[in-house]
């Protein structure tokens, strides 16, 4: 009785560590291109109300992640990352369908500078 358990200790010991370290969450990916730290946050609009997401700070030539998100449009703004109340993006909504999509944070010449969201494809 006691060796059963044991082998099944050891099997369930075996899953936890043959399991892959991230597990799949699809989400929206942003790839910093600037040189300057900027702050990412989605939020959706359900039952008339506005649910923002968790910010999600990317340093210059870094990528960040939206995830855990469900299906529907998604509102990005994006933030200066020294200056949190300097909105440089705040687009039309973006259509998740439950794939990781990416997108480069590139910048538009000008005064003032913006930025834009360019989609890029996934590596995997």
């Amino acid at each position: 009785m006691i060796a059963k358990h044991k082998v099944l200790i050891v099997l369930g010991l075996a899953t936890v560590v043959l399991l892959p370290c991230r597990a799949a969450a699809e989400g929206i990916g942003f790839v910093n291109e600037l040189k300057m730290p900027i702050i990412v946050q989605g939020s959706t609009v359900e039952n008339n109300m506005v649910r923002r997401g968790l910010p999600v700070l990317v340093f210059p030539g870094k990528t960040g992640w939206d995830i855990n998100l469900k299906p529907g449009r998604r509102f990005i703004t994006i933030y200066d990352g020294r200056q949190t109340t300097r909105v440089l993006y705040q687009g039309p909504p973006l259509l998740f369908a439950g794939r990781d999509m990416l997108f480069a944070v590139r910048v538009v010449p000008g005064n003032p500078p913006r930025v834009l969201l360019v989609p890029t494809k996934v590596g995997n």
